[in-house]
């Protein structure tokens, strides 16, 4: 019985669903940067149905829309709408806001979200907690 929830446990874990995650940036244009993981309430989003995309660059909050279909992968997100603060690392916030209109689908493995365009990965998110 023991075996059988810890099996169920893991499989579960595994699971990792698009909508309804917190996916925090890991990886932009192919290079990895430290303020990613320093700044543990930067440089996140989350898709819900209910609320769509929001998210935060380096300080500003963004918000927009998106459209999923899982079968082919397929993803647009539209970030309309961002707030107008100064901060550090606006430059990192720039162009991670403007990478997420290039996406056109995705793939997740384990708790590894990446973001493609054209099959290329252009950046890479970890789930860090199920949104709430």
């Amino acid at each position: 019985m023991v075996a059988m929830v810890t099996f169920v446990a893991c499989a579960e874990k595994a699971q990792t669903t698009l909508e309804d995650t917190e996916w925090k940036l890991i990886e932009l244009k192919g290079e990895s940067n430290t303020l990613f993981a320093a700044e543990p309430d930067s440089f996140f989003f989350t898709l819900s149905k209910e609320d769509g995309l929001n998210g935060v660059g380096a300080c500003n909050r963004f918000f927009g829309s998106y459209v999923a279909d899982e079968m082919p992968n397929a993803l647009r997100l539209d970030p309309m709408g961002i707030t107008n603060m100064a901060c550090e690392n606006m430059d990192l916030e720039d162009e991670f806001v403007k990478t997420l209109y290039e996406v056109d689908s995705y793939a997740i493995e384990g708790d590894i979200l990446s973001l493609l365009d054209e099959g290329n990965v252009i950046a890479k998110l970890q789930a860090t907690a199920k949104a709430e």
